[in-house]
């Protein structure tokens, strides 16, 4: 599968974001299967302001997802984006991740189950915590699970994702500075794909006040493509069978002890 990975910083006007990753968009057809965004990539939050979000928040039919749908389908090119999802007038909204494929139909959601309320951060003032169980999805025959941000620290996710089949986890973040932030992000990803040997593919946020780092790593652990802070782009293709193979050696799903634990699905 031929992958593009972007990393910007999006800024407070969707019209603008919304530009950017049409452009994008057209730039990677006919040269990339899939195109992922980070977090953050419809509009950039205001923690403190409610309203705010609220005021910004859209269906998954709005126009923001309804562009990008109709861009893929004219360009031929599957997207995984990211955008605020509305819950109504006066109720916070989701932070939500979605995939279109090369069709322009939209074939997966995912609402942020961990809200990031740390260092001094409380991303729950303005978003809900996700309600929609997490699925595993198909694209173009690869099954992949989604994860934003905060999720990775929270490794049963990826391992229900691996158990139910998925062979790649795309993570889309704004990941923010801090002391061993940087050293926080590689571990993690890291460990996502060699605890469940998948290909991570993840996308980050750019900018001041986030780390960037976009990266795609392979189920060994491999960091086949790394980005620095600035605005750029990865573009990398990646062999699936890889997956099969590292199973195949290191048996980190099916030599599990479930005799002593076990760990239920979704």
């Amino acid at each position: 599968m031929r992958i593009a990975v972007v990393q910007f910083n999006s800024g407070k006007s969707k019209e603008e974001n919304l530009d950017f990753i049409k452009g994008k968009i057209d730039k990677y057809s006919g040269k990339q299967d899939l195109v992922i965004f980070p977090e953050y990539s419809m509009i950039k939050p205001d923690f403190n302001d409610r309203n705010f979000m609220i005021d910004v928040s859209e269906s998954i039919t709005g126009q923001f997802v309804e562009e990008i749908r109709s861009m893929t389908m004219k360009r031929e090119i599957a997207v995984i984006g990211n955008f605020v999802e509305s819950r109504g007038q006066t109720e916070k909204p989701f932070n939500t991740s979605f995939a279109i494929d090369n069709m322009g139909i939209l074939f997966g959601k995912y609402q942020k189950l961990h809200l990031f309320d740390s260092y001094g951060y409380m991303e729950s003032k303005v978003y809900n915590e996700g309600l929609r169980r997490p699925e595993v999805i198909s694209l173009n025959g690869i099954p992949l699970g989604m994860e934003i941000c905060y999720d990775i620290r929270f490794p049963e996710l990826s391992r229900l994702y691996a158990l139910k089949g998925a062979q790649m986890i795309t993570i889309q973040a704004g990941f923010f500075k801090g002391e061993y932030k940087l050293e926080t992000w590689t571990a993690l990803l890291k460990s996502i794909a060699m605890t469940n040997g998948v290909f991570v593919v993840a996308s980050g946020q750019s900018g001041p006040e986030f780390i960037g780092h976009s990266t795609v790593i392979s189920p060994a652990g491999k960091v086949i493509e790394e980005l620095g802070e600035d605005e750029e782009d990865i573009t990398v293709k990646i062999d699936m069978s890889e997956v099969t193979s590292y199973r195949e050696n290191v048996k980190v799903l099916t030599a599990r002890r479930r005799d002593f634990y076990d760990i239920s699905g979704f």
